[in-house]
């Protein structure tokens, strides 16, 4: 039997205290607020190395699998929705990097290559 923690995902991304509050802007809808948690120096893996028309992930970026307080996976454009971030740990200054891949999903929650 399969564990299911979906319904813990909210809760957990509540009292992690490494998750952060970045913007989510989808290609065709309104952007809006939701929580992360992220990696901002994920190690390179000999199959990501780059090369032509190969891009290395920056980030790599966990949220819930939820419309409402994350990305719904059914929602998720990659390659054309943007998150707005920032490139340090507590900055203020927020840069905006487009998501490249869907490394991982569960019904809980989307792990996610953002460059």
């Amino acid at each position: 039997m399969a564990l299911d923690m979906s319904h813990d995902t909210e809760r957990i991304m509540d009292c992690s205290p490494t998750v952060e509050s970045v913007v989510y802007r989808p290609r065709d809808e309104k952007q809006r607020t939701i929580k992360a948690e992220i990696d901002r120096n994920p190690p390179i893996l000999p199959n990501e190395a780059p090369g032509p028309g190969r891009a290395v992930n920056n980030m790599i970026v966990v949220v819930a699998n939820d419309e409402i307080t994350g990305i719904g996976a059914t929602e998720l454009q990659t390659g054309f929705d943007v998150l707005e971030v920032s490139l340090k740990v507590g900055g203020a200054e927020t840069v905006q990097r487009r998501i490249a891949s869907l490394i991982a999903q569960d019904n809980g929650a989307l792990t996610l290559g953002v460059t």
